[in-house]
């Protein structure tokens, strides 16, 4: 740099944009310039003081990106601005035997390669017979390596509450996402699973 040699720092950060049309970006960042924070011993036993070291404010040039909107068209239901590629493990009961008026989770788990996207789950769906509350985080990301590289996953917690004793299996959970290679909706929704829901036991 102008003739020098120096070491080079090199951060990369991950951007989601969340609205659509031109946005501007710009980075900051501080250097301590050439300035020693400590002393400097030289031959014959001289030693020279440094001073402060001095703070530099740098300023990146402005990047603007055209961030194109979502189509309309082929949005399937369950879609919460999931956008990626994405994968849904078998969703696991707490239990498969509960009573009518008791609570029981339903665990979902999202896996994507490479560090996990932006990725809100589905709300649960409106339907009789069930009460459903709204999702839950169960802590955060977790990361997995493999042999093709590294797996992220997500898992949420339903809680759900029968009504009636004459249900077969939990309701379906619509979700979908929206893959940018394929530029098309992809229905992820989460499967029924079998449960049994006996009496519980209010009386008359």
């Amino acid at each position: 740099f102008n003739g020098r040699t120096g070491p080079v720092y090199v951060y990369e950060a991950l951007i989601t944009p969340l609205v659509a049309g031109r946005i501007e970006l710009a980075a900051q960042g501080f250097t301590s310039g050439n300035q020693f924070s400590g002393a400097i011993t030289i031959q014959g036993q001289a030693t020279i003081m440094g001073g402060q070291p001095l703070y530099v404010l740098l300023d990146s040039d402005v990047m603007r990106l055209d961030v194109e909107p979502l189509p309309r068209a082929g949005l399937l239901p369950g879609f919460s601005g999931a956008i990626g590629q994405f994968e849904l493990a078998a969703p696991q009961l707490a239990t498969n035997r509960v009573r009518v008026g008791d609570a029981v989770k339903l665990f979902v788990t999202f896996r994507t390669e490479g560090e996990i996207k932006r990725i809100n789950a589905p709300p649960p769906p409106a339907v009789t017979n069930w009460q459903i509350f709204p999702p839950v985080a169960e802590g955060g990301p977790t990361l997995t390596a493999t042999a093709a590289g590294l797996v992220s996953a997500m898992t949420y917690s339903y809680t759900l509450i029968p009504l009636t004793n004459d249900m077969k299996a939990t309701p379906a959970i619509p979700f979908s996402y929206f893959d940018p290679q394929q530029k098309t909706y992809v229905d992820l929704t989460i499967p029924a699973v079998p449960i049994k829901v006996v009496a519980g036991v209010a009386t008359a």
